[in-house]
């Protein structure tokens, strides 16, 4: 062996230590005996159902408005900018970029 060690099989390790692990996760139960994928799925249609309302409002207005209620992070970024110049050039190449998408029928 000229005195190396064996390497360790990680591979093997991770499917020892893997599957009961999986086991364990997959019979995660609240007290109540309900696994936890149905509460999830519960509590995102009782969320979906409150937010019904809302959700048909927002649909109802224009995409421009959707927009400014829900900016991308880049215009986010671009409003803390320290300098009027900086937010300045900013907003007039995402200004620029939009009217060209608008021009090339690219409206997504």
């Amino acid at each position: 062996d000229g005195g190396r060690t064996a390497q360790p099989n990680y591979k093997q390790e991770l499917r020892s230590v893997a599957s009961p692990l999986l086991v364990v996760m997959n019979s995660i139960q609240d007290a109540g005996g309900t696994p936890f994928s149905v509460l999830m799925n519960q509590a995102v249609r009782l969320k979906n159902a409150q937010l019904a309302s809302s959700r048909s409002t927002f649909d109802s207005y224009p995409t421009s408005y959707q927009n400014s209620l829900f900016p991308q992070p880049e215009v986010v970024s671009l409003r803390s900018s320290s300098s009027f110049e900086e937010r300045l050039e900013g907003a007039s190449k995402i200004k620029e970029e939009g009217n060209a998408a608008y021009y090339n029928n690219e409206y997504g």
